[in-house]
This record gives structure tokens, sequence and C-alpha cells, in this order.
């Protein structure tokens, strides 16, 4: 008899949890989390992790339909250096758990353990897509690819789409549509996969693995500067996000 969502709920909630602007955050180390995520008793609509920054926590504020996703998901990663900020005025000493480490442990884990429920690839540039399952398997030769689709599709293509995905039943679930379409997204079609899936939306996570975008140098993300490199590489985040992230330091300030 599958797990209720409430008692999903309490297994999860025995591990740390803190709050930042009333949205819940989970603590701990990457393994752990990863080890949690996978462990955790299979519930109707699978494992839903987000990736928590200041910018999602302002949209969230804004649109009280997306702030619903971000505080009800299963697994709300300290993604954001702005989160840590945030953590450690409450005393909370937290390690940043960025989602691209999050979702290559997630990897690793299939890979190590030969799992024959892959991993479902969706988002991305057609041309990103291309190059992403071999660049995935030169990494994790032993992980099997259940499904792969780039992110430019017709409406009516997309529930085809989400049918031929699920059919796979893939272990794990990775979405790369952007924030906030690919939390909405994995909301609304958890439900057609198994109970232990794991949904994670990684955002540029795929330009990374296939060598379009650098990652910061490792100096920079041990500082929680990584945010400087990538207004670097793109200024046009810049004008997108000075605003939002004024009016999360405000409002964690004024707390």
């Amino acid at each position: 008899m599958p797990v209720s969502i409430q008692e999903n709920k309490e297994a999860l909630e025995t591990s740390k949890t803190a709050t930042v602007l009333d949205y819940p955050i989970r603590l701990g180390s990457l393994n752990d989390l990863v080890d949690a995520a996978f462990h955790a008793p299979p519930q109707a609509g699978g494992i839903h992790v987000v990736t928590l920054n200041p910018e999602m926590i302002i949209k969230g504020e804004e649109s009280p339909e997306f702030g619903d996703i971000l505080k009800n998901a299963d697994f709300p990663l300290p993604d954001g250096a702005g989160v840590i900020w945030a953590l450690k005025r409450q005393g909370i000493q937290q390690a940043r758990i960025p989602g691209i480490e999050f979702a290559t442990a997630l990897l690793e884990t299939l890979h190590q353990t030969q799992c024959p429920r892959g991993v479902a690839l969706l988002g991305a540039k057609p041309e990103v897509m291309g190059l992403l399952p071999m660049a995935l398997l030169k990494r994790f030769p032993n992980l099997s690819l259940a499904f792969a689709h780039d992110g430019f599709f017709r409406n009516e293509d997309l529930v085809p789409i989400v049918e031929e995905m699920a059919s796979t039943k893939p272990r794990l679930v990775l979405v790369a549509l952007g924030v906030p379409r690919q939390e909405q997204w994995i909301k609304a079609f958890r439900n057609r996969f198994t109970e232990d899936t794991i949904f994670v939306g990684v955002g540029g996570s795929f330009d990374v693995w296939t060598g379009q975008i650098q990652r910061a140098p490792k100096l920079m993300q041990a500082l929680n500067l990584e945010w400087l490199w990538r207004f670097t590489l793109e200024p046009w985040r810049i004008q997108r996000s000075m605003q939002p992230l004024l009016q999360y330091v405000w409002k964690v300030l004024k707390g």
C-alpha cells in the first residue's frame, strides 16, 4: 500500500530544517541530502527537489501559486548565496547546495548502483540536448538514459511528450526549462510518474554539462560568489536580478 503524502512528509521532516521568509529549507551536507532523497518513502507524485535562491523566493512572494510550489516541495535546498546569508543571520552554519552539484550527485548514484531505471532529460536548446546524452554517458558510463527531449515543443505536443517520458518509468527526472516554468511543469505532471521518481529543476545545468557555459572557478564557488561569475558571463542578468535581490535583502533585514 503506498505511503500517504502526510506519512511521507513526517518521515522527511525528521531531518533538520529551517525557514527563510517562511520558505522551508532542508539542512545538511550534500551527501546526506542526496542519500535522504534516494531513500525517501514513496508517495503519490514522487519527490520534488527545488533549489532555492533569493530570486525564486521573491517570485514566490509575487505569485502565491508559485510560492506554494516552493513551500510544499519535498526537498527545498539552500542553493543561493543569499539563502546561506539569511541562515547565518539566524545562527545556522550551512554550506550551499548548488542544484547542479545535487543533480550531478544523483546521476553519480544512478551510475554507481547501475540502476536499470535511469534518468529522463527535458529542456534546453535542441543543439544542447543533441550533445547532452553523449556528455553524460562519457562521464557516467553505467547510467541508463530513459528519455531525452529539448525544451522547444508545441503546446499540443506537451502531453504526448509527458506520456512517453512517464512510460519509461525513470528514477530521476531533470527539467531544464528555467524558473518558474520547470517547477510548474513538475507540479503539473509529477502524478503521472512512479511514486519514487525524483524530480529536479536544474536551470542551466545542461549547458554546463555540455560545455556551452563554464561554472565559476572553484575559489569563487567556495566564497559563495558564483552569482558574480554569472553576472560577468551574462551581464543582462544584472538588471533582471537587482530589484528582486534588493527586495529580498530588505525583507530579511526587517524580518
